[in-house]
């Protein structure tokens, strides 16, 4: 179902938030956000922080993210971490890592995450360059519009290394997982603001809209 952002403004809430900024030294701890350590180590050992800092957010939903419909966004996914170390072992003629390739696909974090939730829920993985963010937030209106109740927003976008730094145009280094919701006029103020135009282009925009509301700062 096809929706125009347009007639779907201030219909949107958040209702759940957690998320990570890694984009300076000290890691910033957001929401309802998991430390890395608190997650299951057995099933995440081999993952890589990419994947752990995209579960960290998603888990600490908690009970708000189970059975929801999930739209992840990524402009890159595990590129720098996972899936360019395949591609030097297939040049190199080394076996591929089968824990690497089930994991080098974009969808991969949150799979893993309805897996340890024991949650199954229909996903979606999106890769747009800059409008990544901004389409994935279209995404999930179209979804409450044509009825779900509720619906997942998974982002994470991190710096571009090795190979592929000199491509990088300035990568966010953020996560978050929010629940969205549809509002009624009844409700009164709602985040309709965080997913007009100007804003969702942009994660770190986002991130900061999110976290002053849900800490009641000004943002």
């Amino acid at each position: 179902m096809l929706v125009e952002r347009a007639d779907l403004q201030g219909r949107i809430a958040v209702r759940e938030f957690a998320g990570m900024d890694c984009s300076t030294p000290d890691t910033r701890h957001l929401g309802q956000v998991l430390a890395l350590s608190d997650l299951p180590r057995k099933q995440t050992r081999r993952l890589t922080a990419f994947e752990k800092h995209v579960l960290a957010c998603f888990l600490g939903l908690g009970a708000a993210a189970r059975g929801a419909p999930i739209v992840f966004a990524s402009r890159y996914g595990t590129m720098s971490s996972n899936t360019l170390a395949l591609l030097k072992d297939l040049l190199s003629g080394t076996p591929l890592s089968p824990t690497g390739f089930s994991l080098s696909v974009h969808n991969a974090a949150v799979g893993v995450a309805s897996q340890l939730m024991n949650a199954p829920a229909p996903y979606t993985a999106i890769a747009a360059g800059e409008r990544t963010l901004d389409c994935a937030i279209l995404e999930c209106l179209a979804l409450l519009s044509d009825g779900a109740e509720r619906v997942i927003l998974a982002f994470g976008e991190a710096r571009m290394e090795q190979e592929y730094e000199p491509f990088d145009d300035g990568s966010a280094d953020i996560y978050f997982a929010c629940v969205l919701t549809q509002s009624e006029a009844s409700e009164g103020p709602v985040l309709s603001s965080v997913v007009t135009p100007d804003e969702t282009a942009s994660p770190r925009g986002l991130l900061a809209r999110l976290e002053a509301h849900f800490t009641g700062t000004p943002s």
